[in-house]
């Protein structure tokens, strides 16, 4: 389950299913790595629930910067699972920027290696949790000024 506890009180959840939530941890990564925050965790933080931002009317409505997110968290997916090399990543993150019309990004080779260490770090962390047990995350997003949003994974 994932359960975002919202700068105003508020909080929101989702079941994520019986797989490792790999694609939310990834958006995790990559959206505190760029400062996305209109990304999904910066849009939990604004009120939205998962189920409203796995809306395509809804996600139309909310700017590039979630496709940005979107497209950064897939690129870490498929460099975690091998489906890209390190050598493909920026080619795979632009090819899918420029079909929107965005500008292409220019991620050191650093960054990169530090984005998927970071991943996997949450990824094994999460994988050692036993039933019951969960697994919080911070993630700062500028929300009218001040705020934090309080992601929290547990093994269903």
């Amino acid at each position: 389950m994932l359960a975002c506890a919202r700068p105003d009180g508020t909080a929101t959840s989702a079941e994520l299913g019986p797989n490792l939530p790999y694609h939310d941890l990834a958006h995790f990564v990559v959206e505190r790595a760029f400062g996305l925050s209109d990304g999904f965790f910066g849009n939990i933080a604004r009120g939205y629930t998962p189920a409203q931002l796995s809306d395509k009317h809804v996600i139309r409505t909310l700017g590039v910067e979630p496709y940005r997110a979107e497209i950064l968290a897939r690129a870490l997916g498929s460099l975690h699972t091998g489906a890209c090399s390190p050598e493909q990543f920026d080619d795979l993150v632009n090819a899918e920027l420029a079909s929107l019309g965005l500008p292409r990004m220019l991620i050191a080779p650093a960054l990169r290696e530090a984005l998927l260490t970071v991943f996997e770090e949450y990824l094994t962390t999460y994988q050692s949790l036993r039933d019951g047990d969960s697994m919080t995350l911070w993630f700062n997003a500028v929300v009218s000024g001040e705020s934090r949003s309080n992601p929290s994974l547990e093994r269903p």
